[in-house]
C-alpha cells in the first residue's frame, strides 16, 4: 500500500502481538490493539493506494523483524507502574523528553502504566510533558482517551530507562 505522502504500508495477518517500533528503521508494526489507514482513506485529500497484493499464508515475527534490524538492542520489559498515589514525575520526565517520531507512542505507553497502576490517575503531568516534548493538544487529547478507553497493548517503551526504585 502507498500512503499520500510516499510510505509503504504491507499488511499481513493478523496476530496476538504487541504494537512495536522502530524509529532509526522508520518502521511501525501495528497488530492487536493499533489501528492503521488502508483505501479509500484519504489524508490531505490524497489517497492510500493499493500497490498489489500476495496471497501468502502466515503472520509477520516483529520479534524477528526486531533482532534482524537492530540485534544490538535488547528488549526490556520494565514494569515502572507508580504504586497508587504516587506521582508520576518520572514518567512524566520521560514523557518530556521524547523526540519527534516516539512522542505519541510514549505518551500512551506512560498513561498506560499509570492507569495499571490507578485506573483513576490524573494524566495532566503527563499531558504537559507531551506539550513539553512538542506534541499537539489534540494528538494528546486523543493518545490520553485511547489509553483511558482501555487500548492498554504497549508494554514496553523501546528507549525507557527507569529511575532507582522502578523495576525492570
Amino acid at each position: 500500500m502507498r500512503t499520500p505522502h510516499g510510505g509503504l504500508h504491507a499488511y499481513f495477518t493478523g496476530s496476538a502481538q504487541r504494537n512495536g517500533h522502530l524509529p532509526a528503521h522508520h518502521l511501525d508494526f501495528r497488530s492487536r490493539g493499533g489501528y492503521v489507514l488502508a483505501p479509500p482513506s484519504r489524508v490531505d485529500g490524497k489517497p492510500y493506494q493499493l500497490i498489489r497484493t500476495v496471497q501468502a499464508g502466515g503472520a509477520l515475527d516483529w520479534a524477528a523483524v526486531t533482532a534482524l534490524l537492530e540485534p544490538h538492542r535488547q528488549l526490556r520489559r520494565p514494569q515502572p507502574a507508580p504504586a497508587p498515589g504516587r506521582d508520576l514525575d518520572h514518567l512524566a520526565r520521560w514523557v518530556a523528553g521524547q523526540g519527534e517520531g516516539n512522542r505519541n507512542a510514549g505518551l500512551f505507553w506512560a498513561a498506560n502504566r499509570a492507569l495499571d497502576a490507578d485506573p483513576a490517575a490524573d494524566l495532566s503531568p503527563l499531558a504537559e510533558a507531551a506539550r513539553q516534548a512538542g506534541l499537539g493538544e489534540r494528538e494528546i487529547t486523543r493518545t490520553l482517551d485511547s489509553a483511558r478507553s482501555g487500548g492498554r497493548t504497549r508494554t514496553h517503551a523501546p528507549d525507557y530507562q527507569p529511575e532507582a526504585g522502578d523495576q525492570a
